[in-house]
């Protein structure tokens, strides 16, 4: 028996399946698959060679076993939506789409674009944003953008920055990062780099001198109130003595060990190295070796003729010296860190102790008893320093505390200043104008300075490895040790700020 489909017959009585396009495509063997795609009801497929229509007697069972993933329950809803999908169609080979070649965007001149993001900038500031940036650029008054950025463009021009930015053309110097290839000496294009090409960033400073000598880091610096002479400690075992004024060194002293601290106080000069503290009278030149500490002496202050010394093995030792036979006995011994004691000072009666195991102890100076442990910090506190009545201490944890006295006699953190990098040393002075500056250290080769108590940014200077140690002087001198064995001299400027 023949069955005949669409006026065509196959040989075998089956029949071929026409497409739209009456092509004739290839043979498919009926076989009773129900197509899944017309059950779920989403099959548009006119060509399709499953089955549409009801289940012939048999197949529900035929279907389980050879498509698995098929449902369970094989009904359709013939008043249910049609869902549209995407399906293969046997009508042959689809032609290409016809495509629109791209038009080149019409090309804006560099300098509109540099104003246009400008503008961008400037409208999407908030109305204080707005009002800081006129201040820094120099108007009292509010302005438009369009003025701001004329202006701006006004200072680039004059400060003839040359340095190219994201679309080819000039932009400002980067002020917070120095170029490491300019500090190397060996930077190309030094007209086009993007970085600053300065030992400071900021208007108030300026660099005098560089001491070359030590052949490894400096990590004390002391200056003998009304001496001429400049003392400098390495970690190269050297104590080298410079001309305050030339900048010439004019004698060098190799204690044969590395040298871990150096404070000045009157006529002592006292040299912390491993398991010895060296005081030498720069008056007589009389020297005396005092033993005691275990490891390296990282940290030595004078207070009140008592020579205080932080070892390695976290013990502060103190030694008693009379002016008149200039002598000097052990007095005390402080314990209560477990780690090395890096940093001293004193405010009033009280002894504070800084040190590794991220703690400050407060001692009584008389009674030399633990008083208070402070713990805020959450790494090595490496530095400390007295500032009127508080207490300033700076941390590897990028931290800046400063901690005062509450109404119960204990000292607390009353403020935190965050910096991006760690925090190796403090340094204090007055500018001009008895305003108080701070200077701190950070583990990218720099120092920041700040002015007390509001941490306003004074500017930035900078180094080729980091600064160890930070000493300041009379006439605004400060001086920098650093990791490469140079110190720098610097100079804060009169009415400056």
């Amino acid at each position: 028996m023949k069955i005949r489909h669409g006026g065509r017959v196959s040989e075998a009585g089956r029949p071929y399946f026409v497409s739209f396009n009456g092509d004739l495509p290839k043979k498919t063997a009926w076989k009773g698959v129900m197509c899944k795609y017309w059950l779920a009801g989403c099959c548009k497929n006119e060509s399709c060679k499953f089955r549409h229509g009801d289940l012939p007697p048999g197949c529900r069972d035929y279907l389980k076993v050879k498509h698995k993933s098929a449902p369970k329950k094989w009904c359709r809803d013939m008043n249910a939506p049609q869902k549209k999908i995407a399906t293969a169609r046997v009508t042959g080979p689809s032609k290409p789409k016809a495509t629109t070649p791209l038009k080149p965007k019409p090309t804006v001149p560099v300098k509109q674009r540099i104003i246009a993001l400008l503008k961008q900038e400037v409208v999407a500031a908030t109305n204080a944003q707005k009002k800081n940036l006129s201040a820094a650029l120099g108007n009292k008054e509010a302005v438009s953008p369009n003025t701001q950025v004329e202006i701006y463009l006004e200072k680039v021009d004059n400060k003839k920055t040359t340095c190219p930015n994201i679309l080819g053309e000039i932009a400002p110097q980067n002020v917070d990062r120095v170029c490491r290839q300019w500090i190397l000496g060996n930077c190309e294009d030094a007209a086009k780099c993007i970085f600053l090409h300065s030992w400071f960033s900021g208007d108030g400073f300026t660099r005098m001198a560089l001491l070359e000598g030590h052949e490894k880091a400096v990590t004390g610096i002391a200056l003998p109130s009304g001496s001429e002479k400049l003392y400098t400690g390495s970690s190269d075992g050297t104590l080298r003595c410079w001309n305050r004024h030339t900048g010439q060194c004019t004698d060098v002293a190799n204690l044969g060990a590395e040298i871990g601290s150096l404070f000045s106080e009157g006529p002592w000069l006292i040299v912390g190295i491993p398991n010895f503290i060296h005081a030498k009278n720069i008056e007589t030149s009389n020297e005396y070796i005092l033993q005691g500490p275990v490891g390296q002496v990282l940290s030595v202050i004078i207070v009140n003729d008592v020579i205080f010394a932080g070892a390695q093995d976290g013990l502060v030792l103190a030694w008693k010296t009379s002016s008149e036979l200039s002598l000097f006995q052990p007095s005390a011994t402080l314990l209560g860190h477990n780690k090395a004691v890096v940093s001293l000072a004193v405010i009033g009666n009280q002894l504070f102790t800084g040190s590794l195991d991220h703690t400050i102890k407060v001692w009584d100076f008389k009674t030399l008893q633990c008083l208070q442990t402070l713990c805020g910090h959450t790494d090595a506190v490496m530095s400390l320093l007295c500032f009127d009545r508080f207490l300033i201490s700076c941390s590897l944890d990028q931290t800046i505390k400063i901690w005062a006295v509450n109404g119960d006699g204990k000292f607390e953190v009353t403020y935190t200043h965050k910096e991006d990098h760690g925090i190796l040393a403090l340094a204090g002075m007055n500018d001009s104008e008895s305003k108080p500056i701070l200077l701190c250290s950070c583990t990218d080769n720099s120092v920041q300075i700040y002015e007390l108590p509001s941490f306003c940014d004074r500017g930035r200077l900078f180094a080729r490895e980091e600064v160890r140690t930070i000493h300041t002087g009379p006439s605004g001198l400060i001086f920098t040790g650093e990791g490469s064995g140079c110190v720098a001299v610097w100079r804060l400027k009169s009415g400056q700020k």
